[in-house]
């Protein structure tokens, strides 16, 4: 198993490098004082919206721990849970490693505010697993061209796997917990568990249909402020076929092959390369760097809390 693990993983990996290659010829020609003169351009009254919307976009992921600590019932305030929440996901956008990384960082502030072990890890085991809900969903919406991805999948055809396999993950997630033989191979932990966790799948589900809804609206948005090309399902289209590339290739944050298909993506919808590196950068900025460095200074002042 783990060698057919790694083998599935080795061949992603060398399909996105193929990727990379090729686009990266495709790429050489833009004009980087365009890009600059593009994001320079930015009025004040954009870059506090954009702000503001990717604040909001981050923070719909504070509904997953929200539901998971009132499943466990524990008694922590709001904030305490958006901090805890800010910190683990910020750092798991940015730096990623195939979610391990907000995993344990969840496991550890959990931990600090007086949340079993036990509960902490299980908390991450129900919580992994429903993130990606919302791509899956995008991905059969994508398979069913109502999101526009087809001219970027016709162009890199190996992204047609990804797409499908995030597509199939759906049906997957469902019946694993539909089926009581699955339920107890893969998820044991939850079937022994004496809380039915049937009430919060449904609300983690909702949670990453929410999430994933905010990171397209934002996404959107930003598309809109360069170029009017790009109508609202292709921008949907682009970002998650672009983070399905991102996540293929393992790279923390999916740096590399999200911002390749991303640019690529905008160019076959209709961009010029420069608009479409302009929308990369502040996508970038107000999404993953942002709100991470905001996660540094919640870690710090949590770390520093704890202390006194």
């Amino acid at each position: 198993m783990k060698k057919q693990n790694i083998l599935k993983g080795a061949v992603a990996i060398a399909a996105l490098v193929i990727i990379y290659f090729e686009g990266r010829k495709k790429l050489k020609n833009y004009d980087i004082n365009q890009v600059m003169h593009l994001l320079s351009n930015l009025n004040r009254s954009r870059v506090i919206t954009l702000f503001v919307l990717g604040l909001i976009a981050v923070s719909t992921m504070t509904f997953y721990d929200y539901f998971l600590i009132k499943h466990l019932r524990y008694k922590l305030s709001f904030y305490k849970i958006w901090k805890v929440s800010w910190v683990s996901n910020t750092f798991n956008n940015f730096l990623g490693f195939a979610g391990m990384t907000g995993a344990t960082i969840r496991t550890l502030l959990y931990k600090k505010n007086n949340i079993s072990t036990g509960d902490a890890v299980y908390a991450s085991v129900i919580l992994a697993p429903s993130t990606v809900i919302g791509i899956s969903a995008a991905s059969w919406l994508i398979l069913f061209n109502v999101l526009k991805g087809r001219p970027i999948l016709n162009q890199y055809k190996v992204l047609w796997f990804g797409v499908v396999g995030f597509a199939i993950y759906l049906p997957i997630y469902i019946l694993m917990y539909r089926w009581k033989w699955l339920n107890k191979k893969v998820m044991a932990r939850i079937s022994k568990d004496d809380r039915d966790p049937k009430t919060l799948r449904e609300k983690l589900i909702a949670s990453s249909l929410l999430e994933w809804i905010c990171i397209g609206l934002l996404f959107w948005f930003i598309c809109l402020t360069f170029t009017k090309e790009i109508k609202l399902l292709e921008s949907l289209g682009i970002v998650s076929i672009s983070a399905i590339a991102g996540i293929m290739s393992f790279i923390p944050g999916g740096m590399g092959s999200f911002d390749l298909i991303c640019i690529l993506g905008l160019r076959l919808m209709g961009a010029t390369s420069e608009r479409a590196m302009a929308i990369l950068v502040v996508f970038r900025v107000f999404y993953y760097i942002i709100p991470w460095f905001i996660g540094i200074i919640l870690g710090i002042s949590e770390i520093i809390t704890n202390k006194h």
